[in-house]
């Protein structure tokens, strides 16, 4: 045998790892950080108590600001928090708010969205931590969130303060080396 088969006639598989949202991708999987499934738990407690099926950027970013990681230090040194909660939440009570859909019926309620794992991609990292989902969340402007905050603060500054910060090595950024 030449190694380019298993010797009945079948081709042997190059071994691939599924990256975002199960499509093949020649980098190793992100995994997800403990606070990301922290955050996303928190997330998915906002959801339950609204009683919407998916959780969206609105409840990802809602959990993080409970969560006062990183991020929502660098935020909180250019808007107030309580004001920025109150933005999201009142778009989200707003007559024009439709919670986040799906276009299958999710079999967990309420089901995830994989927010900042393209974000993690994009910047070479390994892992998805709190950071890429706020990210992910601001640079989606469509997004509720960034919405609110777009009338508090300048998106692009927030973007890059919290790169900044992060690229510093900021002690409470939720990451590890592999």
């Amino acid at each position: 045998m030449d190694g380019r088969g298993d010797g009945n006639g079948r081709g042997r598989e190059e071994p691939f790892i599924l990256g975002f949202m199960g499509r093949p991708s020649a980098k190793a999987a992100l995994s997800p950080t403990p606070r990301y499934y922290q955050v996303q738990g928190r997330a998915c407690e906002i959801a339950r108590a609204a009683d919407h099926g998916i959780v969206g950027a609105e409840h990802f970013f809602l959990g993080l600001l409970h969560d006062k990681c990183m991020p929502v230090f660098v935020l909180s040194e250019l808007a107030d928090l309580d004001v920025v909660e109150s933005a999201v939440l009142a778009i989200m009570r707003g007559p024009g708010y439709a919670p986040p859909q799906s276009h299958v019926a999710p079999a967990i309620r309420p089901s995830v969205q994989p927010w900042g794992f393209r974000t993690a991609d994009a910047m070479g990292d390994s892992h998805v931590g709190v950071e890429h989902v706020f990210l992910g969340i601001i640079r989606d402007r469509v997004t509720v969130p960034a919405r609110a905050l777009a009338g508090l603060v300048d998106l692009d500054i927030l973007d890059a303060a919290v790169l900044a910060v992060k690229n510093e090595g900021w002690p409470d950024v939720d990451h590890h080396r592999n």
